[in-house]
């Protein structure tokens, strides 16, 4: 009684047939390169907030300086570019405006 159909065959796990997975080594090795870019991104998002929560001004920066009279203080401020220093002026008393 043989019917002439042939017995069916189940394919082979890639594991079974290599001996090893290539495919598990290079999702690993892919999983280890994303944690790396998640982690710089993290870092630099970091960087890039702590950037915008100072608030640090060079005229904050000038009158800090030690030894340094008014005059001196206006000559330093006086260096800086233009915009800087129309930047600065704004944020200046109008006391020190008129120092």
């Amino acid at each position: 009684m043989s019917s002439g159909v042939p017995p069916t065959t189940t394919k082979r796990n890639r594991m079974d047939f290599d001996g090893k997975s290539s495919s598990f080594e290079t999702n690993r090795s892919q999983a280890a390169v994303l944690e790396k870019i998640n982690q710089s991104i993290n870092k630099l998002n970091q960087s890039i907030d702590s950037i915008g929560t100072k608030d640090y001004s060079c005229w904050d920066i000038i009158k800090e300086i030690p030894n340094l009279d008014k005059q001196a203080q206006y000559k330093a401020l006086k260096l800086v570019n233009t915009k800087a220093k129309k930047i600065e002026f704004f944020k200046m008393t109008p006391q020190e405006h008129f120092d």
